[in-house]
């Protein structure tokens, strides 16, 4: 995953978290169902899955832009958070945020 994004080495903890998430949510071959349908029950939904180290745009709430500054916010996909969130990195400022 971080050879394949070009991610920066600092980023490989991310890279794990993200690669748990994904193998949680995929079928083995032992049960022929994924963890997280044994352990909870319910097949998982994986429709808001997304490629690591891609780019995400986020909505810019800021009260002190103007008419014609941007909407959108530049980041990167660095993994997922509890309940479907999305873990974006902002390279402009380097902070990384949790978005829905």
């Amino acid at each position: 995953m971080m050879t394949d994004s070009q991610m920066p080495l600092v980023f490989w903890a991310e890279a794990a978290c993200t690669a748990v998430h994904i193998k949680n949510r995929s079928k083995t071959s032992v049960h022929g169902k994924t963890p997280y349908e044994i352990w909870n029950g319910r097949r998982p939904n994986v429709k808001y899955m997304r490629r690591f180290g891609c780019v995400a745009y986020l909505l810019n709430k800021e009260p002190q832009r103007k008419k014609f500054d941007p909407k959108a916010i530049k980041g990167i996909f660095i993994g997922y958070a509890m309940n479907n969130t999305y873990r974006i990195y902002i390279p402009k400022n380097g902070k990384k945020l949790i978005v829905m």
